[in-house]
Formats: structure tokens, sequence, C-alpha cells
């Protein structure tokens, strides 16, 4: 009944663990393997327990059989602990793909705009630059034009 609850305690922060938290991905997985290892001392203990009624087989077998029953209880448990440990430990490293994967994209994504910025600085700064030339020689035109007409007078007026 215990290992029952546990498995089930499991199953739950296993589900928590699929929303996302790679943390708790790893906390589900540390509780997995001290289950296991709890399981791995009930399957030990049942054992040596067993190996004492064999030793003493005077009217015990009765509890021999309880004993018996009890050691295949515990051996299933620490398997199921193992698939479940096994399984959470599977589903942390895909969770933790595919963050890597989202990361990788979000990166690619963030140097290609950035490229892009850099381009359009450059076409901007460009366009400045060649509005800054045709308005310095706008200018230098009508100094020209003006110079000219200066001249062209002063030549009427002597």
């Amino acid at each position: 009944k215990k290992e029952k609850e546990a498995a089930a305690a499991m199953q739950k922060e296993a589900t928590a663990a699929l929303a996302g938290k790679a943390s708790e991905l790893q906390r589900v997985v540390n509780a997995a393997s001290v289950g296991e290892k709890k399981a791995a001392a009930t399957l030990a203990e049942k054992m040596s327990q067993l190996q004492a009624a064999q030793a003493s087989m005077k009217g015990l077998e009765e509890a021999k059989a309880k004993l018996e029953h009890d050691v295949q209880a515990a051996a299933a448990g620490l398997k199921k602990e193992k698939d479940a440990a096994a399984a959470a430990q599977k589903k942390a490293a895909a969770a933790l793909q595919a963050a890597q994967a989202s990361i990788k994209g979000l990166e690619d994504g963030k140097a290609k705009l950035e490229a892009e910025v850099k381009k359009e600085k450059e076409a901007a700064a460009a366009m400045q630059k060649e509005a800054q030339l045709w308005r310095r020689r706008k200018r230098n035109w009508r100094r020209r034009r003006r110079r000219r007409r200066r001249q062209r007078r002063r030549r009427r007026q002597r």
C-alpha cells in the first residue's frame, strides 16, 4: 500500500514536471531514486526474514509463504520504482533538449535581426551622406550662379 501511494505521488510529481520546469523534473528523478533505495532495502529485509524462516522450518510454513509473497511484492515495487525513475529521466532529458532547441532558435533569430538592423543602419547612413553631398552641390551651384551674376553686373557697369 505504501509503495502504491509512493508511486501515485511519483506520478503526480512527474505530471507537474511536464508543465515545463527542468528543476522539478530533477527533483522527481531524485525522489524516484530515494523510492528505489527504500524498495531495495525492503527487499533485502524480507529476504533475510525468509532465510531465517527457512532455517527454523518447524511449523513456519504459513509465515514462510507470507514472507515469500512479501518478497515478490517488494521486488515488483522495486522494478516499478526503477521504471518510474527511468521514465522521469527520459522526460527530463527530452524537456531539456526541447529547451535547448528553442534557445538556439531564439539566438539564431536574434542574430538575423541584428544583421538586418545593421544593414538598415548602414543604408540610412549612406542615404544621409548622399543627401548631404547633394545639399553641398546645390549650395555650390547657387554660390557659383551668384558669383557669375555679380561679375556680369560689374562688367556691365564698367
